[in-house]
């Protein structure tokens, strides 16, 4: 994740396949100041906390830090 212009600190999961859940946390690793007010850093979640979201195949999932959201989109095969 990079972000610019916010302290990329707090970062969560907030929606699965457009459906609102309980935020499920984020775990920052690696973080890195990149100077010029962007931080880079590698993110880990439980997958278990979002698998009863998931349908097969394409699932997309949205995560919020701080005020900006963006949503990743993940191919589950069961």
């Amino acid at each position: 994740m990079r972000q610019c212009g916010e302290t990329l600190s707090v970062v969560k999961v907030i929606t699965v396949n457009d459906q609102s859940i309980g935020p499920v946390r984020v775990k920052l690793t690696d973080v890195l100041s990149e100077g010029g007010g962007c931080t880079s850093a590698e993110g880990r979640v439980k997958i278990g906390r979002l698998a009863e979201h998931f349908v097969r195949g394409i699932n997309r999932f949205e995560i919020e830090a701080g005020t900006a959201r963006t949503e990743i989109i993940l191919d589950v095969e069961f």
